[in-house]
């Protein structure tokens, strides 16, 4: 598998702009938006908004948070994309242990 990155797709985030920006030095992006993706992919990246309670909602439709918990617990490498998302992925790591 050629180096690729996926950026979750959960309705939230400026996602056009961040994969402009990968495409932009060639590297390949694919959306994630379902469970199966997460397999297409060798880097994650998670885009957030300003707004944490707005970011957690979306993420919770989107059922991706165990998709995610369990990349962050493979130690697969991901970029939290602003800050919300870094404090939301702190937390997650903090448990994400008790939660497979």
């Amino acid at each position: 598998m050629s180096n690729k990155v996926g950026i979750i797709e959960y309705g939230a985030g400026n996602i056009k702009s961040l994969a402009n920006t990968f495409q932009h030095i060639n590297v390949e992006v694919i959306l994630i938006n379902k469970e199966l993706d997460f397999n297409k992919v060798n880097y994650l990246v998670l885009p957030g908004v300003g707004a944490f309670g707005y970011c957690m909602e979306k993420l919770n439709k989107s059922k991706l948070i165990p998709n995610i918990i369990k990349w962050i617990n493979n130690e697969k490498l991901y970029l939290e994309y602003v800050l919300v998302c870094k404090c939301y992925l702190n937390l997650v790591k903090n448990k994400a242990i008790t939660m497979d």
